[in-house]
């Protein structure tokens, strides 16, 4: 099967990995331009896994924005790997359905996480 966006989303994906984010909002814009939770939602993975909070940002508030709880929660478990605190405030934000937060609360029991623990313990879904 055809996918008439398949080049341009994974050059999304690049340009998050890349934290171009310039051309994530261009790709966002265009009219013909693949959607924000394209490729399952690989860009926010990304941004979220390298601590690219104003990138995190700009894709949960896309049109098409991917859903927080994708892939059974990544992107919280990527940013609280990286202890990207202000990643996870926005996608807990983006309310987490509470059987993906085991395993963040695992990640987040790790020594050196303390800020990242407190948040998640102190989140609505706790």
């Amino acid at each position: 099967m055809h996918r008439p966006h398949y080049h341009q989303e994974f050059a999304l994906v690049e340009a998050a990995e890349n934290w171009h984010n310039d051309g994530v909002v261009w790709l966002l814009q265009k009219e013909d331009g693949p959607r924000a939770d394209c490729l399952d939602g690989e860009a926010l993975l990304r941004a979220s896994s390298y601590g690219n909070t104003s990138l995190v940002r700009i894709l949960l508030s896309a049109d098409t924005a991917p859903r927080a709880d994708i892939r059974n929660g990544l992107a919280l478990v990527y940013a609280c790997n990286g202890g990207h605190v202000e990643i996870i405030r926005l996608l807990l934000e983006s309310k987490f359905p509470p059987s993906v937060y085991g395993c963040v609360i695992e990640e987040a029991a790790l020594p050196g996480k303390t800020d990242v623990l407190k948040i998640l313990v102190n989140s609505q879904w706790y």
